[in-house]
This record gives structure tokens, sequence and C-alpha cells, in this order.
């Protein structure tokens, strides 16, 4: 499940960055030929790529979703998304707006990805360190109590053979 989540991850992360090079291409096109290829590539296959990496982002989150571990720059990402989606669908009411606003998401959306897989790359080893810790603890601690259990047995049978003597005795 970890796996596949992580696959998804960096999916999404591919075509996320596919979209936030396209006017990086735009601006370079006017000098270089090539730029003005991939640009037009991009810019065809823009709204597919924005679908891509949406369905990768979902199975992403459903597929991290059992884990303990809550970011909060991955929640703010995935919201600088859903926003940038927004301002797409509304794009004929909103009129010029929409472009600034789409373009500000993305780039926010973008910023908080990276951020967010900074956080999860610090965070995750440090998080599994500390449960691979308490785990030990939480052993010892059923080892120490299987052992006093053990000898309370021992102690139990103890005092019933001294009484069986003191009686066999009377």
């Amino acid at each position: 499940m970890k796996v596949l989540g992580l696959i998804f991850a960096y999916m999404a992360f591919l075509f996320l960055i596919l979209m936030c090079v396209k006017p990086l291409c735009k601006i370079f096109s006017k000098k270089n030929r090539r730029f003005n290829k991939i640009n037009l590539f991009l810019l065809k296959e823009h709204t597919t790529i924005a679908f891509l990496f949406l369905t990768f982002l979902l199975f992403h989150i459903l597929f991290s979703f059992t884990t303990t571990i809550k970011t909060y720059f991955g929640i703010l990402a995935v919201l600088f998304v859903l926003l940038s989606s927004v301002a797409y669908l509304f794009r004929k009411r909103w009129r010029k707006k929409w472009l600034f606003l789409h373009r500000l998401f993305a780039i926010l959306a973008l910023i908080f990805s990276i951020l967010h897989i900074v956080e999860v790359h610090i965070y995750i080893p440090f998080f599994y360190e500390n449960v691979k810790k308490e785990e030990a603890v939480v052993e010892s601690q059923y080892e120490l109590m299987d052992s006093v259990s053990g000898a309370n047995e021992e102690m139990e049978d103890a005092q019933e053979s001294i009484k069986n003597n003191i009686l066999l005795k009377i």
C-alpha cells in the first residue's frame, strides 16, 4: 500500500511539473524553436496532463491515507490544486481574472508540493525510528509482564505447597 502511494505521488509530481513548465516554455520559445515545439505540445495537452495529475493525486491520497503521518504542506498543496481547478471551471465567468488566479494557485500548489516532499522525507525516517523504539519498549514491557506473571504463578504454587505440607503435618 505504501509503495503504491509513493509511486502515485511521484507520478502526480511529474505531471505537476509538466503543467508548471508550460509558462516557462512560452517565455523561452521566443529565443529557441525547440521550446516552441514543447510549448505547443504542452498547450495542446495541458487539460489531459491536468486530468492525469488529478487522477494520480487522488490515488496517492487514497493509498497514503492509511498512514498515521498527516502533513500540513500536503493538505495545503491539495487545497491549491483544487482552487486552481475551480479557477479553470469558472474561467468564462471570471474572464481575465481566472488565468491570473489559475497560475497563482498552480505556483502555490507547486511550492507546497515541494515543501510536502521535503517534510515527508525528513519526518518519515524520524517517525519510523521512533515507532521502532516504541515497539521495542512495548515488547520489553510485555516480556517483563510475562516474567512477572510467571513469578507470581511460581509464588502461588509455593504457597499452596506450604499450605499442603502444613495441613499434612496436622
